[in-house]
């Protein structure tokens, strides 16, 4: 089963049709679940696809608006020995499916978890693909992993069994799915990484602008606290956010330096990540003093 949650997006089109090409590449029978999340008004809109005889396609509807909420309603329908999760703003690659099936008996795994290849057309955002804003980790293949996104895994039904519900306190903020894999892996679940298991995503232009990207990174640090860290003190919180947010003001006037400073004289810095480091820092305190999360946040 490949699972997309959605509010009935444009691109939603897009996706299901790279889908479809997918599993017409395999030998599998392939069902495509689509969740649609707080609205009907497109669900009868994507159901005029050329389906080949191994695949088919279910709408379920979830009127309760959120992440979990969504992604909970996939739990409930599941009944396949194999559960794929890809965004409503995402295309698949044409192997995705055979590869995402053929990397879990490789690797003997119980997840398998694939990178994202962000497409920004805007020829005028190359500030934002230097500080790797939109960037999948760098990993290799057959790493294992504590947490991963649900955008793009498969996961072993057969293997896994009593999967739990995500949970909802992230329905309006995101982190839903570092929360959900976290629990799974302190459960037993192997979770390994796969660079073949790839798909694509193109930015929308209304987060090619530096307080869209400053809102992201401050979002990253709070669920960080939420989850990877959740069983710290706010002692601890307040002293690892208080690091970031040093090292990133570090790196930025080390970059000052290096502008003024004849290349050779000086060390090859990385700097770009200066400013994520500073923001996640202030998200990390924000949610250790104010618990922000809890009242609700921003949907990244």
């Amino acid at each position: 089963m490949v699972a997309i949650p959605t509010m009935g997006r444009e691109s939603l089109s897009a996706t299901i049709e790279s889908v479809i090409n997918s599993a017409a590449r395999t030998d599998c029978r392939v069902k495509i679940l689509l969740v649609f999340n707080g609205t009907t008004a497109s669900v009868h809109g994507h159901m005029d696809y050329f389906l080949p005889d191994n695949v088919e396609i279910e709408t379920v509807h979830e009127p309760n608006r959120g992440y979990s909420n969504a992604r909970n309603a996939i739990i409930k329908n599941l009944d396949a020995s194999v559960l794929a999760m890809v965004d409503d703003d995402e295309v698949v690659n044409p192997d995705w499916i055979a590869t995402g099936l053929s990397e879990l008996r490789k690797y003997n795994a119980d997840v398998i978890a694939g990178p994202v290849q962000y497409i920004i057309s805007d020829p005028a955002a190359g500030w934002i693909h230097a500080r790797r804003v939109f960037s999948s980790p760098d990993r290799k293949d057959g790493q294992e992993l504590e947490v991963c996104s649900s955008n793009n895994l498969f996961l072993d039904t057969s293997r896994l069994r009593n999967l739990p519900n995500f949970d909802e306190q992230y329905n309006f903020t995101g982190g839903e799915d570092t929360d959900w894999t976290m629990r799974l892996h302190r459960d037993g679940a192997r979770i390994v990484w796969s660079n073949g298991v790839s798909v694509a995503e193109f930015v929308a232009a209304d987060r090619l602008n530096r307080q869209y990207i400053r809102r992201r990174f401050q979002n990253n640090g709070e669920i960080l606290a939420l989850t990877i860290y959740h069983d710290k003190s706010t002692t601890w919180l307040l002293g690892a956010g208080t690091l970031r947010i040093a090292a990133g003001i570090g790196k930025t006037l080390l970059s000052k330096l290096a502008s003024l400073t004849p290349v050779s004289r000086i060390p090859s810095w990385r700097y770009n990540d200066a400013e994520a480091l500073i923001w996640r820092g202030v998200g990390i305190i924000r949610q250790s003093v104010l618990g922000s999360r809890q009242r609700g946040g921003k949907n990244i």
